[in-house]
């Protein structure tokens, strides 16, 4: 007698599958530290740009200038110090860790604030709607990825990459917010030191 049984995945399709979830996990954790490190790159080439800024810079000093445009100097000089610090934040793990945590935090509170749904259990992902949200993966995306991988090994396997992957996207998060924080900060300290230097020129030449 012919069984035909329709819409049951065999064992070999699952397994597949479970592979195919699995060694995407693995490109979108190699992309977050990808990610990661760039910002690390990027923070390391401002930070050595704004030394040699300073180390230039020191060669006027706020003692030439004119008292009225003094305080500008050292105004810009505060900002550029606040922005150096920022640039720090970014490179050192335990602030930019602390940083993404807190981020990841904000994420897991906007996401329960935008739903009154109950939260999906693992086994029933067929409830999970409503789009509730952590970090980069919504708990549709979720319960898809338990269902598709099935075994309950594997599932704990993959939802480990998971948070590593949320927890690596805050901290790269974060590490971009820094450096945002400290290029702009840097050009208004730029703006300050150029300007007091273009008033204190054209005092002195008037």
């Amino acid at each position: 007698m012919l069984k035909i049984v329709r819409g049951v995945p065999r064992e070999g399709e699952v397994a597949q599958e479970r592979d195919e979830v699995l060694f995407y996990l693995d490109e979108v954790l190699a992309e977050v530290r990808a990610d990661n490190r760039r910002q690390n790159r990027k923070a390391l080439a401002l930070l050595a740009a704004a030394v040699l800024a300073a180390v230039a810079a020191g060669l006027l000093k706020p003692d030439l200038l004119p008292g009225q445009v003094g305080w500008l100097w050292w105004t810009g000089a505060f900002f550029y110090a606040m922005g150096a610090v920022m640039l720090v934040g970014a490179l050192h793990p335990l602030v930019s860790g602390l940083a993404g945590r807190t981020i990841e935090r904000r994420r897991s509170y906007a996401g329960r604030l935008h739903t009154w749904n109950p939260p999906v259990q693992r086994e029933d992902p067929d409830q999970a709607r409503g789009g509730r949200s952590r970090g980069a993966f919504s708990e549709e995306a979720l319960a898809d990825l338990w269902a598709r991988l099935g075994v309950q090994d594997t599932a704990t396997g993959a939802d480990e990459l998971v948070l590593l992957i949320r927890r690596l996207g805050a901290v790269a998060q974060a590490k971009d917010r820094y450096i945002r924080r400290g290029m702009l900060l840097f050009l208004v300290a730029a703006a300050c030191c150029l300007f007091s230097v273009a008033v204190g020129q054209a005092i002195l030449g008037g």
